[in-house]
């Protein structure tokens, strides 16, 4: 613990609590709005593009008045799925650079609120880190073939699933993370394609049961059932949980596969919920909450839809 970090964390709370109090947010369902997200000294206002100019000079003004500045370098601006048209923001008369893209604790964001290019980021960091490690692991000989899967499983594939649990991945990105990574096992393990060995059989021979999607689904499912279990005032559950706004419509075009369609069909496998018939389709949520309250039976559920997956998976 470090008491000159806290002091700051402290001090940042109250400049926000005190500056945002008089401000709705950003509405993000039917009862929800939300003002900031922040972890430590990194804060995030969430608004609707006519208060957020507003709410910026809140929260400069009350933080001049301990001494916070706010950094007009670091600080940027960006419209999530909204259509504002030409719109700026500015720090003590400085403008704020406009982007479409921003990463914020290591997860990228952008305009159309998909996924795509923070998969993109996570391959490419993965890719840098087992790039560094050819020359003093991959490429030498003495150490095992183990120690190196281990390492592989321990630094590089860490990399490449941080905060998988909450995105919304497509086939095409699904297909991706496991090329990547079958493309490290091979090196590994010094396989090329002319040997005519399966993707399933280089996971076999290092022990690797479960391929990279089949862990995503595990984590995502893993995270579902953490929320359903916090209380009614934790909110992730409350977002979770959220209804959406009556005014809200949905894209012209296809429908964007989103994270709640990817939970629920994650739970489909076990066939267990396809016997609700049309009830699952409204009622999907409640029954898993329902069944998440006894970690024994959810367990075995998560396992039984791992299992189902683990023989369509090469």
């Amino acid at each position: 613990m470090c008491p000159l970090s806290d002091s700051v964390n402290y001090c940042i709370d109250w400049v926000l609590e005190n500056a945002l109090s008089s401000y709705p947010g950003a509405q993000v369902g039917q009862n929800l709005s939300l003002t900031d997200l922040d972890y430590a000294d990194d804060v995030g206002l969430l608004s609707d593009p006519v208060e957020a100019q507003n709410m910026l000079d809140s929260v400069v003004a009350w933080a001049d008045l301990i001494g916070l500045k706010v950094s007009t370098e670091k600080t940027k601006c960006m419209a999530i799925n909204h259509d504002t048209g030409p719109f700026s923001l500015t720090v003590n008369q400085v403008q704020l650079e406009k982007v479409n893209r921003f990463t914020y604790l290591c997860s990228q964001l952008c305009t159309d609120g998909s996924s795509d290019a923070d998969i993109q980021q996570r391959i490419q960091k993965a890719q840098t880190v087992f790039a560094s490690l050819r020359k003093p692991l991959w490429n030498r000989r003495e150490i095992s073939v183990q120690t190196k899967v281990r390492i592989y499983m321990a630094l590089v594939r860490t990399v490449l699933l941080y905060g998988c649990e909450t995105r919304s991945a497509k086939l095409q990105q699904e297909n991706a993370l496991k090329v990547f990574e079958h493309t490290c096992l091979r090196r590994i393990l010094r396989v090329q394609l002319r040997d005519r060995i399966s993707n399933v059989n280089i996971r076999r021979m290092r022990n690797i049961q479960r391929d990279i999607v089949l862990t995503i689904k595990e984590r995502r499912l893993k995270w579902l059932v953490h929320a359903l279990r916090k209380p009614p005032e934790y909110l992730p559950r409350q977002i979770l949980l959220v209804e959406p706004i009556s005014y809200w419509k949905k894209r012209q075009g296809g429908q964007r596969k989103n994270w709640w369609n990817l939970a629920k069909s994650d739970l489909e496998p076990t066939g267990d919920f396809r016997k609700l018939g049309h009830i699952w389709s409204t009622q999907w949520l409640a029954f898993a909450e329902q069944l998440a309250q006894d970690r024994s039976t959810w367990s075995k559920k998560v396992s039984k839809i791992i299992d189902a997956g683990r023989g369509g998976n090469a």
